[in-house]
C-alpha cells in the first residue's frame, strides 16, 4: 500500500528501505527517505545516489 494521506496539507510521509527500489518509491511517492542500514555501514554512496534520483525525477532534495 502506497502512501495515501487524508488531510491536506498532509503531514510529510517518509519511505523506508534499502531494497534496490527503495530510494526510487521515496523520490516518487514520498516527501523524504529512511534509510535501513543494518550493519551501519556508511550510506555516502546510497545517499549520493539518492540526491541523483531527486534531480532526475525533477524534485528538490528530499530530507534523508
Amino acid at each position: 500500500a502506497w502512501p495515501k494521506p487524508v488531510q491536506k496539507p498532509h503531514p510529510p510521509v517518509y519511505v523506508a528501505g534499502m531494497a534496490p527500489h527503495g530510494p526510487k518509491r521515496a523520490v516518487r511517492y514520498g516527501d523524504g527517505w529512511v534509510p535501513i542500514n543494518p550493519g551501519r555501514k556508511a550510506l555516502g554512496p546510497q545517499i549520493e545516489e539518492f540526491k541523483q534520483l531527486c534531480r532526475d525525477d525533477g524534485r528538490e532534495e528530499l530530507p534523508v
